[in-house]
């Protein structure tokens, strides 16, 4: 977002979709792994999530490799990752964070 306000959004995108793509094969696999090992009560709720979020990215991967770094590339690009923080992370991460605790 930061690189949209300064102007370096179409230079940054790809970079932070090919980030993305290696971060997220190992993060959703080691967190649904220490769920399954822990039988947290929502894995399956969880799992989908990911799931939706690898779609998205694989859509805005295609989409970037069709057009380029397109200015609406990189505004979906953003929309995709502020909504995954804010409603993923802060939240049903959060929630797997307290339940691990527990644990």
């Amino acid at each position: 977002m930061e690189a949209c306000s300064q102007g370096k959004g179409r230079e940054t995108i790809s970079q932070t979709l090919a980030f993305l793509g290696e971060y997220t094969v190992s993060h959703f696999s080691a967190e649904e792994k220490l769920m399954a090992k822990h039988n947290y009560p929502e894995i399956e709720q969880h799992k989908e999530q990911h799931k939706w979020f690898v779609e998205a990215f694989m859509d805005l991967k295609k989409q970037l490799e069709e057009y380029g770094p397109a200015g609406h590339i990189v505004i979906k690009t953003n929309r995709v990752l502020v909504g995954w923080l804010n409603s993923h992370i802060r939240n049903i991460d959060k929630k797997l964070g307290l339940f691990l605790q527990d644990k």
